[in-house]
């Protein structure tokens, strides 16, 4: 009689924690939202980050936004609606340090056009320029497309993690997944040596 009512616990038990994984959220979803629903023909060698809250402590994190960026409306390049611009955003001089050598690398700008309609985008291309002519390189980057507004983050998608060093200026890249997007900003992001070195937002709405 004892054993049967174990079996019988341990089957209610068994039951109950079957029923709370089916219940929770998987991997792929973030606030209710399933992930292909976001974003669809990501590339073989890209990665998505659903969610998140900016912070101006951490350059290496994909929620990295200064304060100054996140206060200021000189982020946004103008109004899309629909969703088919282009804009430049300037980023500073930095120096870095890759494989034993240190890289200094001058102010420049980043170009970032967006082609889409509504606030679903199906293009976003980013590439990097020069502003004063100087031998430099610039090795080991990254581009990060963000979705967000104010300190919330909707959804980044990464670029490979380019290993190799490019002289003068860092050719298009362009993501060729559609997302589907939130009013707030979309900007393109450089990361160098795993730091954020600069961005350039629209602001998108309805």
């Amino acid at each position: 009689m004892l054993e049967q009512r174990s079996h019988r616990v341990i089957a209610f038990f068994t039951s109950l924690v079957m029923l709370v994984a089916l219940a929770a959220p998987s991997s792929a979803a973030t606030n209710g939202e399933d992930f292909s629903s976001l974003i669809s023909n990501l590339g073989v060698d890209e990665d998505v980050v659903l969610g998140g809250t900016t912070q101006d402590t951490n350059p290496t994190g994909y929620d990295y936004v200064p304060s100054v960026l996140a206060t200021s409306a000189m982020t946004a390049s103008g109004v899309v609606t629909p969703m088919d611009a282009s804009g430049t955003g300037a980023t500073g001089a930095f120096s870095y340090t890759w494989g034993g050598l240190t890289f200094r690398v001058p102010s420049g700008r980043i170009a970032h056009t967006v082609k889409g309609k509504g606030l679903q985008v199906t293009k976003q291309t980013a590439n990097w320029i020069f502003l004063v002519p100087t031998a430099f390189q610039i090795c080991n980057y990254q581009w990060q497309f963000q979705n967000r507004l104010g300190t919330a983050i909707y959804s980044t998608v990464k670029s490979p993690l380019f290993n190799e060093c490019r002289y003068g200026n860092l050719p298009n890249y362009s993501v060729g997944s559609t997302r589907n997007l939130k009013a707030g900003q979309l900007c393109a992001r450089l990361y160098v040596q795993g730091t954020f070195r600069g961005e350039q937002c629209h602001t998108i709405k309805k």
